[in-house]
């Protein structure tokens, strides 16, 4: 409608008296208030759990940090037991003391604190590390695969009838899934069983192989996939997945392979270059620190729990916006009477 008041062969332009001029559709006060709070409720809602995904984020992180990296669990148990502390730790261990000496520590339960180890051994690869725990490889304890080399000719920017292509532009700097990623599809019809083979199940860890020496921004990091069958690796992603969740299961690698350490070990394996590139083997080859087999398990239980949280809660997500950019252009233009759209509303939010 705008375009037809539009002049010019090369570049269109529009005046502002057409702007002024253009004929409208105005609802009365009361419906266009209730047209708006409608959006608002919806928009609200979709931001509420962004900001309770970046909580349940925010919280595994820390944990994390402070069991495996910080290693503060093992760390009050050597100092309960008059245990050395390595002089790398002693500055943490220095930290955790002062906490307990003025009461501020906030002390595991028991039953968890006493699944860590009370000393500590040193490693060639990592050097000290807790008793007990071992330095391994990614490829040690995962399999790996690589994307598949779709033809730009196959994929459509149409969404219906096909299925999203998981490309590298889906996983947010410092990591993370990033639905809005791509746009790329792969149509229903083209499916063969050898494509099939490229399906990503829920927990697939997914690694960028690919960036621009110049601007490197994602290289090494990783996103979690949150749903099984829906999407199809693109080349230049790598899928990780464990090949003993008792052992080493997804929540634990998606941390570990995000943690800034080890990106910095993952980029200083790729090529160099203009454009750097990981290969498969140089991701097996990371070293990993594989914890005791009781402290991997109270961690996967409890952050797979919030992961589980933050995937349904993305998945609300969807289902809101949907519902808020398929209501509002037919309330509108009155092809949907507002009590109707009320009640989608409260459905999809409750």
């Amino acid at each position: 409608y705008v375009k037809q008041f539009a002049n010019g062969s090369v570049t269109k332009t529009i005046t502002k008296e057409a702007v002024r001029n253009l004929d409208i559709e105005l609802p009365d006060r009361r419906t266009q208030d209730i047209i708006s709070d409608i959006y608002m409720l919806l928009t609200n809602k979709i931001e509420i759990n962004r900001q309770i995904n970046q909580t349940l984020e925010a919280m595994a992180q820390a944990l994390f940090k402070s069991w495996f990296v910080d290693f503060d669990p093992v760390i009050d148990n050597a100092l309960a037991t008059g245990n050395p502390i390595p002089y790398s730790l002693q500055k943490r261990a220095e930290i955790r003391q002062d906490l307990h000496n003025c009461g501020q520590a906030k002390p595991l339960p028991e039953h968890i604190q006493k699944l860590f180890p009370n000393s500590f051994t040193l490693t060639d690869e990592m050097g000290w590390v807790p008793e007990g725990w071992v330095v391994s490889t990614i490829g040690e304890h995962t399999h790996f695969k690589n994307g598949f080399a779709f033809k730009s000719k196959e994929l459509t920017s149409m969404n219906t009838n096909a299925f999203p292509v998981f490309k590298m532009g889906n996983i947010h700097r410092g990591g993370g899934f990033k639905a809005e990623g791509t746009k790329s599809y792969y149509p229903n019809s083209l499916m063969t069983e050898k494509i099939s083979a490229y399906f990503l199940d829920k927990g697939d860890l997914l690694m960028a192989m690919t960036d621009m020496k110049s601007n490197m921004a994602i290289l090494g990091n990783t996103a979690l996939m949150p749903v099984s069958g829906r999407y199809l690796l693109n080349q230049r992603v790598g899928r990780i997945r464990p090949k003993d969740a008792d052992i080493m299961n997804y929540p634990y690698l998606y941390f570990y392979t995000n943690f800034p350490l080890v990106v910095d070990e993952l980029r200083s394996r790729s090529n160099s270059g203009v454009q750097v590139n990981l290969t498969g083997e140089a991701i097996k080859e990371t070293f990993l620190l594989v914890p005791n087999f009781d402290s991997h398990k109270i961690f996967d239980n409890q952050v797979s729990a919030y992961l589980d949280q933050s995937f349904q809660l993305d998945e609300t997500n969807k289902t809101l916006a949907k519902v808020r950019d398929t209501l509002l252009p037919k309330l509108i233009s009155r092809e949907l009477r507002i009590p109707e759209a009320e009640k989608q509303v409260a459905e999809a939010v409750a």
